[in-house]
C-alpha cells in the first residue's frame, strides 16, 4: 500500500525478499521509488542517489538509515525500516 507521495517519489509499505542490514527476510520496509516519469531526468536522478548514500551514512536516533538500493525495470528504488505511527504533516496539522 502507498504510504506517502511527494514531488519526486512514492513510498509503498513492503517486506524485504531477504536479510540486507539488519532486517529479517519478511521485515516491513518503506520502499521509495522515483516517479516514473522522472527515471529519465539526470538530476532527478542525481538528486535521489544523493539521497540514498547520505541516507547510508547518516547514523542518528531519530532518522531512518537506507539499507537498500538499487534500480529496476521501474526505476530506481531505495529501502528503509518502516516505523509505524503518523506521519510529520499529522502531528504538525495537530499540534497548531
Amino acid at each position: 500500500r502507498e504510504l506517502g507521495a511527494g514531488a519526486t517519489g512514492r513510498v509503498h509499505l513492503a517486506r524485504a525478499t531477504r536479510a540486507v542490514d539488519g532486517l529479517a527476510p519478511g521485515a516491513q520496509v518503506a520502499l521509495k521509488r522515483l516517479r516514473e516519469e522522472l527515471a529519465g531526468d539526470a538530476d532527478a536522478r542525481a538528486a535521489f542517489e544523493r539521497e540514498v548514500r547520505i541516507g547510508r551514512e547518516l547514523a542518528h536516533p531519530g532518522v531512518t538509515r537506507v539499507v537498500a538500493a538499487g534500480s529496476d525495470d521501474a526505476g530506481p528504488w531505495m529501502a528503509q525500516p518502516f516505523v509505524p505511527g503518523e506521519t510529520l504533516a499529522t502531528h504538525l496539522s495537530e499540534a497548531a
